[in-house]
């Protein structure tokens, strides 16, 4: 790693390491194009802190989005899966409405919580919410949980 390197795993890691707050939701922003050239952490630590962590997390890749950056999108696409955001792909002129959008977005959304019966204390866990399909209601959940 030279003085141009990129620790975007060890960035995107630290940043979800979060109190978690019963009354008070947590979002985290990732803009960025998911590249590493310099971290510590690898990016299965980074997606281990993204199943723990209690934020929901967006992730913005600038840039024109016709370009075929499958890396970037696969990264930013698993971070926001995990944790219930959304991957926004847009252009650089377009970089503070995607910001302004997800947290519009975030706003909005509602918290479902639930008390656990029947499941192994530790470890992670698949989680499914459905609704019936009268076409009100758009679900977007975090794909699991991870017991602690």
């Amino acid at each position: 790693a030279g003085a141009d390197g990129t620790a975007f795993f060890d960035a995107v890691s630290l940043a979800l390491i979060t109190v978690p707050t019963a009354d008070r939701r947590q979002i985290t922003i990732v803009l960025s194009d998911a590249r590493d050239n310099a971290s510590f952490f690898d990016e299965s630590t980074l997606l281990d802190a993204a199943r723990r962590t209690d934020a929901v997390v967006y992730t913005i890749l600038p840039g024109d989005p016709l370009l075929a950056r499958a890396v970037s999108v696969a990264r930013l696409q698993a971070l926001s899966l995990l944790t219930g955001g959304r991957l926004e792909r847009t252009p650089e002129h377009a970089v503070g409405s995607a910001i302004n959008k997800a947290i519009k977005e975030f706003r909005q959304s509602y918290v479902l919580r639930y008390t656990l019966t029947g499941v192994a204390v530790e470890g992670w866990h698949k989680l499914d919410v459905q609704v019936r399909p009268d076409g009100h209601y758009r679900i977007r959940t975090r794909l699991g949980y991870f017991a602690r």
